[in-house]
């Protein structure tokens, strides 16, 4: 086991939401989906390997409200829903450092899933957010990683915005 790295400040996450603002880093819709694919892959990995029963319920509950919300046509809450499940699988990794880089993120990828959101969804979309539960439910790391991967891949291929 490696040593504990000095502990951050805990203005760490407010710093670096201050710096993505005060550098106006203008990222686009596509350069957050690119660091979404990233991040989330690395949590639903993390999470398939150490998620508690508690987080796997919290991921689960997570996807429920989004199903409900979709079934309802409820676009403002279905985007919320999606928000709080790909949040979930973040916490269900464990890291704290991951999920204070996902904090620190988090206005950009909620904002990143408000402009993609769609109602009726790509059946194929919802299918992969059941199949990442799945995953992380039944400790399957790589296939976490591959279906929380293709699912922003999936986002990111609907997205008619060129690379800068």
């Amino acid at each position: 086991m490696s040593p504990p790295i000095s502990r951050a400040s805990p203005r760490a996450t407010d710093e670096i939401t201050g710096v993505l603002v005060r550098d106006d880093l203008s990222s686009t819709l596509m350069h957050v989906l690119d660091a979404r694919a990233g991040l989330e892959a690395a949590t639903a990995r993390l999470a398939a390997r150490h998620a508690t029963p508690e987080a796997i319920a919290a991921v689960s509950n997570a996807l429920d409200a989004r199903d409900r919300a979709h079934d309802a046509g409820d676009l403002a809450e279905y985007a919320h829903a999606d928000a709080q499940f790909h949040r979930a699988v973040v916490h269900a990794s464990g890291n704290p450092l991951l999920i204070r880089l996902h904090a620190a993120v988090g206005e950009a990828l909620d904002e990143s899933i408000r402009d993609t959101s769609a109602l009726p969804e790509d059946p194929q979309v919802g299918r992969a957010h059941h199949r990442l539960l799945d995953a992380i439910q039944n400790h399957r790391p790589e296939a976490a990683a591959t279906i929380a991967y293709e699912l922003i891949e999936s986002v990111k291929n609907s997205v008619d915005e060129p690379r800068r």
